[in-house]
């Protein structure tokens, strides 16, 4: 399956990194976001570098504001 090759080429690119560019980036958040998108699955799960990786994403204070701030658009374009 493709996305089972990407999910594990993006877990190789975290091999040893906290984050995909050493730190914290706005590709962390961007790439945390897309991963989301498999939430109702358990896809990402099978991957234990990448689930940690979002994980810590999302718990980033940046990650969280992001998110509130993109759901609140969506609450005021109502």
């Amino acid at each position: 399956m493709r996305l089972r090759d990407r999910l594990g080429m993006l877990e190789s690119a975290l091999d040893g990194k906290e984050y995909l560019e050493g730190s914290f980036t706005v590709g962390d958040l961007m790439m945390a976001d897309v991963l989301r998108i498999l939430d109702h699955t358990n896809l990402v799960d099978a991957y234990p570098q990448l689930s940690a990786y979002k994980r810590r994403c999302e718990a980033r204070p940046a990650f969280q504001r992001a998110m509130k701030a993109q759901m609140d658009g969506f609450k005021n374009a109502a």
